[in-house]
């Protein structure tokens, strides 16, 4: 399939990308932290100053803006006569603890452009066009990861807005709370409309394109990905005064536990672990610690998979409390199942990166996107840049202009297929 351009109109991608750099650095103000990148929790003065600039962007380049009950914020590209479902193309605007400026946010920025750019060039679509800046998707404040996404698909199926879970940031602080602090805009009905597809541009935070020098990466499936808490209570005691063999040390237990899955994970193709986030007590240097709690991260392309390894983590958890004489409590908190991408999106993206003349490749994603929520109910697609190094969620992520453009070269074009000429899967 080809997509149809006037050929006097093609975008110039040099200077898309050179737009996109400085609209992120722009946009990085907002969270930027003394000790090295951007920390823009949701609903924090950081992410309530970044949404209001975007709105601010959004506003000046002609596009309606509009808001919903959870904070997401949109902007409009008003079609030539009402009606049809709307296209939606964006990101999330929250960052996690001294992130980079790339995540989530070059996605937004990217689809502000590529709208803009459409609308300059050849005037109103003919189906409603929305940039989306989602509120949450990093699960870093709150445990509730997809959040904005999760309740944006919510608003556009006739939903009631997602319960507000009973769940505490860090401060102490519930979610109802920070929605009140943040003092949201009132929600729009234009955010009830349905959606007609969805698609996403996001720097690859893998180094699989830079590696083969490709330019775009055509997502295929989004990997499934489980998330757990550990608990392992033991007895404290003095550092000085127990002997070894007497020793009930809950970080002995949590690193034997974790040793033997990370050996366990590392046997079994393309899944990934990680124990990213600890909590000792008493967490102090003569004391035996008695208690640890520890996050679990586990991901893979298929499902069937991650339920076999749901069973060695159960298995491997008993097996060493009962070694090591402690108590070991497992808790799931996410269970995402992996998630493939429409082969209609898949194919137009595909046909647009060989007309703008980019390389392209069939990529897998390790990481989550909002792009899943939406997936089991609209067509959805992914545009993948390459990343420098592979490195992300930390200060030095970087992707360079250029890519950015060639990305969102690619994203005007599929954008102009699904908005301008009604192709729908």
């Amino acid at each position: 399939m080809s997509i149809s351009h006037k050929p006097n109109l093609r975008p110039n991608a040099q200077s898309l990308g050179h737009e996109a750099v400085q609209l992120l650095h722009s946009l990085a103000q907002f969270g930027s932290v003394p000790e090295g990148g951007i920390t823009r929790l949701v609903y924090t003065p950081a992410w309530r100053e970044a949404q209001a600039w975007l709105e601010r962007e959004m506003t000046s380049r002609g596009l309606l803006t509009f808001w919903d009950d959870v904070g997401n914020l949109y902007g409009r590209s008003e079609p030539a006569s009402p009606g049809g479902r709307r296209i939606l193309t964006g990101s999330h605007v929250d960052t996690v603890r001294q992130g980079g400026c790339f995540d989530g946010a070059a996605g937004i920025v990217a689809s502000l452009i590529a709208v803009s750019w459409l609308r300059a060039t050849y005037g109103p679509p003919h189906l409603p066009l929305d940039v989306v800046s989602f509120a949450e998707e990093e699960g870093v404040r709150f445990p509730v990861a997809f959040w904005g996404s999760s309740n944006a698909l919510a608003a556009a199926e006739g939903r009631e807005p997602t319960p507000l879970p009973r769940v505490l940031d860090e401060d102490g602080i519930d979610i109802e709370r920070a929605m009140r602090n943040a003092n949201l805009p009132p929600a729009s009905r234009r955010s009830r409309q349905p959606v007609g597809a969805y698609v996403e541009l996001h720097v690859e935070q893998g180094s699989k394109l830079e590696e083969a020098g490709v330019d775009i990466g055509v997502v295929t499936a989004i990997v499934g990905q489980r998330r757990y808490g550990i608990e392992v209570v033991g007895r404290a005691g003095h550092a000085g005064t127990v002997s070894m063999q007497a020793r009930v040390d809950a970080m002995a237990c949590a690193c034997s536990l974790l040793n033997e899955l990370l050996e366990r994970a590392a046997a079994i193709p393309d899944l990934t672990l990680t124990a990213g986030q600890w909590h000792v007590e008493p967490n102090a240097v003569n004391v035996i610690p008695g208690r640890v709690t520890f996050s679990l991260d586990v991901r893979h392309p298929s499902e069937r998979q991650l339920d076999l390894f749901a069973c060695e983590i159960e298995s491997v958890c008993s097996n060493i409390a009962a070694e090591r004489r402690a108590s070991v409590r497992l808790t799931s908190w996410m269970n995402q199942a992996p998630v493939p991408m429409d082969p209609s999106i898949i194919a137009l993206i595909s046909s647009a990166g060989n007309d703008a003349g980019w390389s392209s490749m069939p990529v897998l994603s390790g990481a989550g996107h909002d792009a899943q929520t939406f997936a089991g109910s609209v067509p959805c697609g992914m545009i993948f840049v390459p990343s420098r190094g592979g490195v992300s969620h930390a200060p030095d992520e970087f992707t360079s202009g250029d890519a950015l453009g060639r990305g969102i070269d690619v994203l005007i074009r599929v954008l102009y297929a699904l908005a301008y000429e009604k192709y729908l899967p």
